[in-house]
């Protein structure tokens, strides 16, 4: 089988040691069991590469020997120095494994250890540059520089070679299948190729447990890896000896995922297919840098909820290097000796300032790991635990066609929204009205479970509201609470049309059987309407983790999962959804975005008072509905 080439092609060593010597050695050679220590770097955009003294034997314990050589990305340039970057898992914290640079000892992480006596196993592995030995960690000044240039650092390499762990039959089958695949990357998806032929040349369900066991390797969950693949010039998996592109594994999973004939895939798959998008991101942000198409950090924060980190300023600091509108900026720069709030505070000050838009602090959910944060800034280590589907949209490279809410119209933030002191958010507000009804906490699973609590919703709107009513946005009650339960939205993010017949499900499902359940299986299980299913899966995704609240007027909405009676629904001018506020003292605290059915377009800034002058409202126009913007302060 023709595999890709190995890592000795990509990056053989300059022909002999005199080429080295251009670089900066970081010492000698003296006895054995003494600490290895880092010679400062001095030079302007200096980095440490790496390159094994001898072959290593993969099959045996002994000590890995490295040497270590200081270069500027500069002579990296002119000198056509080959070095590929390694990314990789830290693993655990504990750094129990001993490998020797430059004769002398030097603690690393199992993990890593292993990836270096794969890659040294080949006959000559050329040079290679790993964060945890080619930073001195203890050195925060240096670390600050060094993570600010990581950016640079990965495109400069010729290669990322990404080291997924140890091999296993499964994996070196999957391996071999999408070796063997026809598929080619094109601009703007998969290319018009023979369908059948590619469908039998991957039509293996058990290499495709093999494909699920590396999309669910701990590695994709970084957040480093965003920036790594896209800025890299290409991309090859290492596991165990077996090696694959990347973007082999990405246009597979991507194929799999759109073919609908090859629907067993995905319970072979296991959880891998979880992190499929993160896989797409990854493409779709490496050719948009590669056409200088800006890429904001506002929706690569968006799109890496699910990112994990060690430490919590890297949720932000990962993104600098690929985001495009955060160079120069004063307070968004790599500093491990700020405070975490501070880090988090200052992206939201950042949007707030540069969008002149609230929309960021939507993604503030509760509870929050970090207890010092203000209500107001989200704890982006925490969000996976405690988002929803985001109601404010932060990414601006959708489609014109997706519905976004317009709450606040064309307003922008208080313009001292940020001169008071720090923690406090100046902002001005339209209260709409006070909470007087709370339902339980929507979670899809089994459809009878979940079933249950949309009829505890539906009652309780008809012991408060009642149905014979006519809704305070308009139209009928049913229809409300129809369109809150989607968050008026179809499936595919469209607004849902007036007359939609995905309505209909919500009253027919008391008829559905108990075995029913929301997701994937449900066309499998009940062969209902795909109306029907993507009304039920609008459902799924709005409601997930919100509740049902009823003000004392009668607005129908979705809250967060923390939201209480007596907490007020407002409209933040500069915030693109209505959000719910709790009176703290003379202040307010944050509690989270809503979805309120009937004030999502801006129709409530049609009666408001702006200028914060009460005026003559049309006749027709009833008193209780003029509204005054005023100001308060969110901590």
């Amino acid at each position: 089988m023709d595999r890709c080439n190995n890592v000795v092609e990509h990056f053989a060593m300059p022909s002999g040691l005199p080429s080295l010597r251009r670089f900066k050695t970081s010492s000698f050679f003296p006895a054995a069991r003494q600490p290895f220590q880092h010679v400062p770097l001095t030079r302007p955009k200096e980095i440490r590469l790496l390159y094994f003294d001898e072959k290593v034997d993969r099959t045996t314990d002994g000590l890995i020997a490295l040497r270590i050589a200081h270069v500027t990305l500069a002579e990296v340039k002119v000198n056509l120095y080959n070095y590929f970057a390694l990314s990789y898992v830290w693993g655990t914290d504990t750094n129990d494994k001993v490998v020797k640079i430059n004769g002398l000892d030097f603690n690393v992480t199992l993990n890593l250890e292993s990836a270096l006596r794969n890659i040294g196993n080949e006959q000559d592995s050329g040079l290679f540059w790993i964060d945890a030995i080619c930073i001195n960690q203890n050195d925060v000044l240096e670390k600050n520089s060094q993570v600010a240039m990581m950016g640079e650092i990965y495109a400069a390499a010729s290669l990322t070679l990404v080291w997924l762990g140890e091999c296993n039959p499964a994996i070196s089958e999957a391996i071999d299948m999408l070796e063997a695949s026809q598929l080619v990357h094109a601009e703007g998806g998969l290319p018009a190729i023979d369908l059948n032929h590619t469908i039998n040349s991957l039509n293996h369900k058990s290499a495709w447990k093999g494909v699920g066991e590396l999309l669910a390797a701990p590695w994709w969950r970084r957040m480093w890896v965003i920036q790594e693949i896209a800025l890299g010039q290409r991309a090859m998996i290492l596991c165990g000896t077996e090696k694959l592109m990347f973007q082999k594994l990405a246009l597979g999973a991507e194929f799999a995922f759109k073919q609908n004939g090859m629907n067993h895939i995905f319970p072979v798959c296991g959880n891998g297919f979880t992190n499929y998008w993160r896989v797409q991101y990854m493409l779709q942000y490496r050719m948009r840098k590669q056409r200088g198409e800006p890429i904001l950090l506002q929706e690569l924060l968006e799109n890496s909820v699910a990112g994990e980190a060690s430490n919590p300023r890297d949720m932000v600091f990962s993104l600098f290097g690929l985001a495009t509108d955060t160079e120069g900026v004063p307070e968004l720069v790599v500093d491990y000796q700020m405070p975490v709030e501070e880090v988090y505070a200052n992206v939201v000050k950042f949007h707030v300032r540069e969008y002149k838009s609230l929309d960021m602090i939507c993604r503030s959910a509760h509870p929050k790991r970090h207890q010092n944060l203000p209500s107001w800034v989200p704890d982006f280590l925490n969000l996976k635990e405690t988002t929803s589907t985001p109601l404010a949209t932060l990414s601006r490279s959708w489609s014109g066609n997706l519905y976004r809410y317009n709450a606040s119209g064309t307003s922008t933030p208080n313009n001292n929204a940020l001169a008071h002191s720090p923690g406090i958010l100046r902002a001005s507000a339209i209260f709409i009205d006070k909470i007087a009804h709370v339902g339980e906490e929507f979670w899809p699973g089994k459809f009878a479970e979940s079933l249950e609590c949309l009829a505890t919703w539906y009652r309780i709107i008809g012991a408060t509201i009642g149905f014979e009513r006519e809704y305070i946005g308009g139209g009928p009650v049913i229809d409300a609470f129809n369109r809150t339960l989607c968050g008026d939205k179809a499936r595919s993010g469209l607004r849902a049309p007036r007359g939609w017949r995905g309505y209909e499900v919500v009253e027919k499902g008391i008829e559905i059987p108990d075995d029913f359940r929301l997701g994937s299986e449900v066309a499998d299980e009940v062969r209902r309407e795909a109306w029907e299913v993507d009304a039920l899966q609008a459902i799924a995704l709005q409601s997930r983790r919100r509740r049902l609240i009823i003000t004392e007027t009668g607005y129908i909405g979705l809250g967060p999962s923390e939201v209480k009676e007596g907490d007020f629904v407002s409209i933040l001018l500069g915030c693109s959804v209505p959000v719910i506020l709790r009176p703290k003292g003379e202040d307010w605290w944050f509690v989270g975005e809503s979805f309120v059915c009937g004030i999502m377009d801006g129709e409530i800034l049609d009666t408001t008072v702006m200028a914060g002058k009460e005026t003559e409202s049309p006749e027709s126009e009833p008193a209780s509905k003029r509204y005054q913007v005023e100001q308060i302060l969110l901590v």
